[in-house]
């Protein structure tokens, strides 16, 4: 297939869509086609931000993929981890090819633009996609991390050779089948975070400027929004943990009546013990919080969360209009290892305004 695309997008959610449509307008439109990694979101949540710019083309990729934990009574638990793991290879196998067959028919591309490029799988697809330029959108505080880990790019060593015919044939395979995860020699972030990059790569800020010329400017809610996240589903902190310091940040508050917004990935038994336990109402949203914010003509009195990159993209957006405040989740809490959350935490001190805290609760 003859490429006609000056650009190629490829992106995973609904945010990294937003900031694409962002740096769309930064550079001016031009002929661009999307692919879209299905990795659960519903399609619903991509419809409003699709319907703003045309695109050549859109292709939906679907990525989702659940480890197999099947157990077989007649094999025993351990040659059902084997099993399960030989199914899962398969799987991964199938998600690899299709992948790369949905990026083959794209051809050379003049800018590719992707998403997050902590993920295995958007590493491999920049090495399926001849390009003269790639850039990356923000996808979370992760623009942080791998700014960083491309300025001080950690050496990885280099594993003993296998041993032995079998192991050889399991490399082989894994080979075949597992991401390959190189990284870009270059690469512009079009970022709306403050970073410092690396000697090869390139900065330009996303101010938001399509969104804002689009927000409402409506009325005021008395409510204070609390951002949820997933930190107890990524290992970050115990259950009770961030229950105890969620009903510490509620107190801040004084009595205003505080709407608890789930993350995606946030579990059904952790929202149903935030409306149990700590008593508050929980609304789901199916856009981003910013593009909800933005489009939907009511501003919260307040906006809150823990180390959510989405606090200082609203502050972004509306400046003195919102009060944003990060609640500092202290160090000895986390179950991991605390430098890359007390990394956000120092950036967001380092961004602070009269209306964008860093508090302790």
């Amino acid at each position: 297939m003859q490429n006609l695309n000056k650009d190629l997008f490829v992106l995973g959610t609904p945010l990294q869509l937003l900031n694409a449509i962002e740096a769309r307008h930064h550079f001016g439109d031009r002929p661009s086609s999307l692919a879209l990694l299905h990795w659960g979101w519903p399609a619903s949540a991509f419809d409003s931000l699709l319907g703003e710019m045309e695109w050549q083309e859109i292709v939906w990729v679907p990525m989702a993929a659940q480890r197999p934990a099947w157990r077989y009574p007649m094999l025993g638990p351990d040659a059902s981890s084997h099993l399960n793991e030989y199914v899962w290879t398969y799987q991964q196998y199938r998600r690899r090819r299709r992948l790369e067959a949905a990026l083959a028919r794209f051809g050379r591309v003049d800018r590719l633009v992707v998403g997050n490029l902590l993920g295995d799988h958007m590493r491999h697809a920049i090495g399926c996609i001849p390009h003269a330029e790639l850039m990356a959108v923000d996808d979370g505080t992760d623009t942080l991390r791998v700014a960083a880990l491309r300025r001080n790019p950690s050496e990885v060593p280099e594993g003993p050779p296998p041993a032995g015919l079998i192991k050889s044939v399991k490399q082989s395979i894994r080979q075949r089948c597992e991401w390959d995860c190189v990284q870009p020699e270059a690469v512009t972030f079009f970022t709306a975070c403050d970073i410092e990059i690396g000697p090869s790569d390139r900065l330009i800020r996303n101010d938001y400027r399509w969104l804002r010329g689009r927000a409402a400017g409506g009325g005021r809610t008395n409510q204070v929004y609390f951002l949820g996240q997933p930190l107890i589903e990524d290992g970050y902190v115990k259950e009770s943990t961030y229950l105890h310091y969620l009903q510490r940040a509620i107190r801040y508050f004084g009595g205003k009546p505080v709407v608890y917004i789930p993350h995606k990935r946030e579990s059904t038994r952790t929202v149903d013990l935030v409306e149990r336990e700590l008593g508050l109402a929980t609304v789901r949203f199916g856009s981003p919080i910013e593009l909800v914010l933005a489009l939907g003509g009511e501003l919260p009195d307040m906006l809150a969360s823990f180390f959510c990159s989405a606090l200082e993209n609203c502050s972004i957006l509306f400046g003195n209009s919102l009060e944003v405040v990060a609640f500092h989740l202290p160090p000895h809490v986390l179950i991991c290892g605390p430098e890359p959350v007390e990394g956000i935490y120092e950036y967001f001190r380092r961004r602070q305004t009269e209306t964008f805290q860093v508090l302790e609760v």
